[in-house]
């Protein structure tokens, strides 16, 4: 069974995303299968680990491509899911539907979809309280 880590601070410069890097690489490090997913549209997780990507977390969350497709590998049995800008408008997309029980659900049955694959899942949260945060939680 897969298990989640979130870090979270609301408050920007608290280490968050250099703790998900460095629970990540020695929990891979260690013979763990790990996914970090970049939930920061500053995307800040692809840029410390040195990852070139195509697609990131707000395709997935607009529909745009299969969960598969935005993990990429960052080092071996360690993989992310990327963010970038692009996050913003995926967000946008999430208030615009008008269906708020739903809209925090989608991130989390997408991900049912790869997270089997996976014995961690370490969330890197956006300092800042949105509803993607909202849904992870």
């Amino acid at each position: 069974m897969v298990k989640c880590i979130g870090v979270l601070n609301y408050k920007g410069g608290t280490g968050k995303t250099t703790t998900v890097v460095n629970l990540g690489a020695g929990l891979a490090l260690c013979g763990a299968r790990v996914l970090c997913v970049d939930l920061d549209a500053q995307g800040s997780l692809a840029t410390c680990l040195g990852v070139h990507y195509t697609y990131s977390l707000s395709h997935m969350l607009l529909g745009q491509v299969e969960p598969q497709a935005c993990v990429v590998r960052a080092r071996e049995n360690l993989d992310i899911i990327p963010s970038d800008s692009s996050l913003i408008q995926a967000e946008g997309g999430l208030w615009r539907m008008n269906d708020n029980r739903l809209a925090r659900q989608i991130l989390a049955h997408k991900m049912r979809a790869i997270d089997r694959l996976y014995d961690y899942v370490l969330l890197d949260f956006s300092p800042s309280a949105s509803i993607i945060s909202e849904s992870c939680l």
